[in-house]
């Protein structure tokens, strides 16, 4: 019996998206815009608008956009933190080290 799941094609869904994805790319070669510049606020706009909100920033990683929520909320050195499991433990310790250092002044 041959009941297998096929393990996903990511050559058969890229195909279609291939010419438009080679032109992206070289744009942004080209601009020298690897982390902000136009592509970006546009994604920021168009993504807000996607899920109903007013306003959407892009972070270069999950680290900073947790770093940046903490700041956001007030976290403190005094205040307990839980995270996830699906946290890899050293991103964890970056991110902890990250607010003391912000939050703390140290």
């Amino acid at each position: 019996m041959d009941d297998k799941i096929p393990y996903l094609d990511l050559t058969a869904q890229l195909r279609p998206l291939r010419k438009e994805l080679d032109a992206v790319i070289a744009r942004t070669i080209d601009n020298c815009s690897f982390c902000l510049g136009p592509d970006v606020a546009q994604f920021e706009k168009d993504f807000a608008k996607f899920i109903g909100a007013n306003h959407c920033a892009g972070f270069n990683s999950g680290t900073s956009a947790l770093h940046v929520a903490m700041l956001l909320l007030g976290v403190g050195p005094t205040m307990r933190l839980s995270h996830a499991v699906h946290i890899r433990r050293h991103e964890l310790g970056d991110f902890l080290r990250r607010c003391e250092t912000s939050l703390c002044g140290r």
